[in-house]
């Protein structure tokens, strides 16, 4: 919401024109509400942390936003256990290159 023109204090709002746009580009109707929706699940799907992501989108705390706009997707699912499988990769090989020395070029 916005500060309308003149003094009388009234409040402009972009909810109007948002209508107006999705009833000329002939589509189906959805809330403007749901861009907030949107935004906080493509930013969580971007890799950025809950505390960061609770800041931008104005709530208490990170399960606030985590609960009620992060919607996370199975793909998304999928790349973060995939980020600890590579993660978990190296350890076991950094681990194997520490108690075996002599070997350490041939482990990676």
């Amino acid at each position: 919401m916005f500060a309308g023109a003149g003094i009388s204090g009234h409040i402009t709002s972009v909810q109007h024109p948002h209508k107006a746009a999705i009833e000329d580009a002939k589509l189906e109707s959805f809330e403007f509400y749901c861009w907030r929706h949107t935004f906080g699940t493509r930013a969580a799907q971007s890799g950025m942390d809950r505390f960061t992501l609770a800041r931008l989108m104005g709530h208490s705390s990170p399960s606030v936003a985590a609960r009620y706009y992060v919607h996370v997707t199975e793909t998304h699912v999928a790349a973060g256990f995939g980020k600890f499988v590579e993660y978990q990769t190296r350890n076991v090989a950094e681990g194997l290159a520490a108690a075996f020395p002599q070997a350490s070029g041939a482990v990676q």
